[in-house]
């Protein structure tokens, strides 16, 4: 999500003048990791008969895989690195 100075950030945490001071390179992505949580939530309500998968290649950062485990997603995978990724967090490789 793009957000503009002059909007509110959904996370009160964050704010340009937070990230002006910080000592980061560009391009830098931030999660939320809350937010992301509110929506595999949100999700996972909404199709409760349905088992969710979770793409690892998307994005394989190990807080955010240990989140989705922990809510109770699954996930694919495309390559041998990334069941490794999953086994070395816990994930029981049936659910990848």
């Amino acid at each position: 999500m793009y957000m503009q100075p002059e909007q509110e950030w959904p996370n009160k945490k964050l704010n340009l003048k937070f990230l002006k001071e910080l000592d980061i390179q560009t391009p830098t992505l931030i999660m939320d990791l809350d937010n992301i949580k509110k929506q595999y939530s949100r999700l996972a309500k909404s199709l409760p008969q349905a088992k969710i998968h979770y793409a690892v290649k998307c994005n394989p950062e190990k807080e955010i895989l240990e989140l989705l485990k922990s809510a109770g997603g699954q996930f694919e995978i495309a390559s041998k690195g990334e069941l490794e990724r999953l086994k070395a967090i816990g994930v029981d490789p049936k659910d990848a």
